[in-house]
Formats: structure tokens, sequence, C-alpha cells
């Protein structure tokens, strides 16, 4: 294995090192709301409440019950708060993916577009936007079991296993790994896949046994979502173009191109980039059509996989040019290489780059409705009964600041509101199960039932933080019944 320029790899590598841990820094404990919902069962879990959102409610509300058991057991061990325990654990396994990207390369003497790779994406504003979730540790568990495979065969389908426990989808990505390995050993990898399969059953017989089902509630939730709300953005087509708007403002006025030298990078990527580049290539892609096609709306971490395939598809289709060009030794071939590298680069340079730039250079890392939620999580713990419940349809950072069970009216954690949620019914959805208090965002839509006279009847405002205000149930003023869902 090649890892020529040592001095200047290990540079990059502490280069990387150092500009997460400043990164991570800033922006912990600052993961989407989404995410604080796995922060809670974690919470819950350290606490001795069991491993559920709302104490006594075992509700199988999360897709990446791994993420949720690594947190607890690393908050027992250091006693650091769950949210900032996430940041860290994203920003060592965006380094440690870098540093098997690089190791991976080096089999096949593309260790200069490895580093690129790698630096693209341990500055990259459009992940650090999403940190704190599952799929990057996800990324490294698959990682590492690509670079295992034929030599330690069980450690590797043990760590492909797991990586299913943070999200279901790798068990695509544990298939395409098989494939991969039969492929070169012209042997089926018994090894690695008995051992991922213990792994994937364990898992899923325990969430049988806890939950009573081995599939997230969370996956009906959002199949419900994907019916019963207007700006679901599901479907094949809608899915992607939602994406537009967040890619542009993290790739700037050229995402287009960008995007496109990072799709047509596929192919070296996957000829060079080593067994993980194969497997990145293969599991993105595939994800690309699943995810549109599952029936799910459409959420910014899906995009996550193949964002990071896109980064490294950069790199090594202008590294792949760069080498086409510049073959043999004359200097005219090593001008034109460089000229061709340098034109290629443009997108990078002049759009990539400074929107990354410019989102770390203003952002804190939370939306000012994040705030919001977090003061009124904090209100709501120091003003209101402990045995209070509270209706909202974003739980994660309320649920996990205020410590009171939270009525979900999206279904995620509450799945008797699915059957309302599924034909667009939230005022039956509220009504179906009416919290003691209920939250109101005029900048986060219209899910609340808030213009309705029995509403407006029975709750009052009692605190208010901005665009949000806390509402309170009047006591003795009765609510009309919930029409039975279909």
């Amino acid at each position: 294995m090649d890892l020529g320029g040592r001095p200047l790899v290990a540079s990059v590598i502490l280069a990387w090192g150092a500009g997460i841990a400043i990164f991570a820094v800033r922006f912990a404990g600052k993961g989407m709301d989404d995410l604080f919902i796995t922060y809670r069962y974690a919470l819950h879990l350290l606490h001795g409440q069991g491993f559920v959102f709302n104490p006594g409610e075992r509700v199988f509300g999360l897709t990446n019950p791994g993420l949720a058991l690594l947190l607890a057991a690393l908050a027992w061990a250091t006693q650091l708060e769950i949210p900032t325990l996430a940041t860290i654990v994203f920003g060592i396994a965006l380094f440690a993916f870098a540093c098997l990207a690089v190791w991976s390369a080096a089999r096949t003497g593309r260790v200069p577009e490895a580093l690129g790779g790698g630096t693209l994406l341990v500055t990259s504003s459009y992940l650090w936007a999403q940190q704190g979730g599952e799929t990057i540790p996800m990324l490294v568990l698959l990682a590492g079991a690509a670079e295992l495979g034929p030599r330690r065969p069980a450690l590797a389908g043990l760590l492909a296993g797991l990586a299913v426990w943070f999200r279901p989808e790798a068990a695509l990505a544990c298939g395409f790994l098989c494939l991969l390995l039969w492929r070169e050993e012209r042997r089926v990898p018994w090894r690695f896949a008995a051992a991922a399969l213990v792994a994937v059953a364990a898992g899923l017989l325990a969430a049988a046994w806890y939950f009573g089902s081995p599939i997230p509630n969370s996956l009906a939730a959002k199949q419900a979502m994907a019916s019963g709300v207007a700006e679901s953005w599901s479907g094949p087509v809608r899915f992607w173009l939602r994406s537009v708007r967040l890619v542009s403002r993290h790739a700037g006025p050229l995402w287009q191109l960008v995007v496109g030298l990072g799709l047509a990078g596929q192919v070296p990527l996957f000829r060079f980039g080593g067994r993980s580049g194969k497997l990145l290539v293969l599991f993105a892609l595939t994800l690309a059509v699943f995810y549109p096609l599952s029936g799910v709306p459409w959420f910014p971490w899906y995009t996550l996989p193949m964002a990071v395939a896109v980064l490294y598809g950069i790199a090594f289709l202008i590294g792949a040019v760069i080498r086409l060009v510049g073959r043999g030794a004359a200097m005219p071939r090593r001008a034109a290489a460089a000229l061709v590298g340098c034109v290629l680069a443009i997108p990078v340079a002049a759009s990539l780059l400074p929107a990354s730039y410019r989102w770390h250079r203003i952002s804190t890392g939370w939306a000012p409705f994040m705030e919001r939620y977090h003061q009124a999580g904090l209100w709501l713990a120091a003003n209101s009964p402990p045995g209070a419940s509270v209706s909202y349809y974003e739980v994660g950072v309320l649920g996990y600041f205020s410590d009171r069970t939270v009525v979900d009216l999206l279904g995620i954690v509450t799945p008797e509101v699915l059957p309302y949620v599924r034909r667009g019914d939230f005022n039956g959805a509220f009504l179906a199960r009416p919290g003691d208090y209920a939250i109101f965002d005029t900048a986060r839509g219209g899910l609340m039932p808030v213009a309705a006279p029995w509403f407006q009847a029975a709750y009052a405002p009692v605190a208010g933080f901005g665009q949000l205000t806390v509402l309170e149930r009047r006591r003795g003023v009765a609510l009309p019944r919930s029409t039975e869902p279909h």
C-alpha cells in the first residue's frame, strides 16, 4: 500500500482533526429537531425510565436505536450532555470515514483524490448543518466492514450488521458488500454473511420483545405524513425537487455544475476508490431511488449518503481527468493536465467552497425556531406540573427540554393519531388525545387547530417566545369528541 508523501498526508489528516474539533465546539448540541427524539430515548434510558420517548409508553418511534444506545452508554461513562455527545460522535465519525477513504484509495494509488474528497467532506456545511445524527456513524461502520471484509470476515459482518441498528437501510449496503466480497474472493463470504445476519437478527428480536414490533413506528408515521400533509414533498420527482433549495444554499450559484461533477465522478470513485468507494457508490445510488419510491416525505438527512458520494466524486473525477490528460513525461501534457484540472475545479473554488464558508461564518448551528422550542421546553419544565402533557407536531427539542409527556400530532411517538394523519385531519388528531398544554408557532405551518372555535374556548396563552405561544387548557371547558378515524 502506497501512502506516498507521508508528511503531506499526515499534515492533511491533522488539519482535518483540527477543523473538526473547531466545528464540533461551535455546533455542540445543536442538532436538528428530529434528532432530539433519539436523544430523549437515550436520556430516559440513562435515567432508568426505559428506552422510551414518553415514560410508560413503549413506542418504537426512532429509526436509529443504535445511536440512542451508544449515546446513553457514552453519557453514563462521561457524564456529558447527550446532545453534545452526539456532536462529538458525528465529528469522530466524519474523521474516521475520511481516514478510511485514504486507506482504501491507497491500494489503487489514489491518495491525492481521497485527500481532496476528505477535505471537502470534513468542511462541508451541508453535512455540518445536519450534524449529530446517525448517517455518518453508519457509513463509518460500513466502510470499516468493507476494509476488514477479506481479512476479518466475522468482525466485518458484525460491523455491517450493527450499521443496520443505526439505520435500517444499511441492510442494502450489507447485501452489496456481500456481493463485492463474493466477486473478489470467488466464493460465498459465509462468515461475513452469518455474522451480519446474527447482528441484524439480534436487533430485530430485541425490538420485537421490547416494543412489540421489529418495525419502527416512524416508518408508518412518515408514510402517513406523505398522505395527509400537503407539503410533504413525497414521490419520485417532488422528493428531489425539494432538495434544490438546500443544495443551492450549500453549493452556491454553480450548484448544478458541482452536482454534475460529483455524479460523473461516481465512475472513477467506483473504479479507484477501493472497496469502501465501491460500496459508497452502490449504496448512495440505490438510496437515491429507494427513498423516493418508498412513499416517505423528503427529509434532509435522507440525502447525506448521496452528498458524501458526490463530494468524493468531485475529487475523483478531477483526479481521473488530470491523470488521463497528463499521461507521460512530456511537459505539454503536464501543462494541459494542470489546465484541465483548474477548469474542472472552477465550480468548486468559485461556488461550493465560498458557499460552505459563508454558512460556517454566519451560522450558529441552530435555526431561530429551534431556539424558541428550547425556550418553550425550559418554560414547561419550570412552570407546568410534572404529569402534564403538551401537544405539538415537532416534538424533539420540546420533549427533551420540557421533561413532560408530549403528544405528537404527526404520530411518530403517538401512534394512535396515525389514522387521522393519513387523512389530513389534524383537528381530529388533536382531539384524539388533547394535551394540557399546546404549542403554536406562526412560522412553522398550520397543523395546529388554533383557528377552531372549540380550541379558542378551551386554551388560553400563558407564555410567548417571539413567534411561539404556549397555551394552557382552561379547567372545566369541555372539548368536542374526535370523529372516529377510518
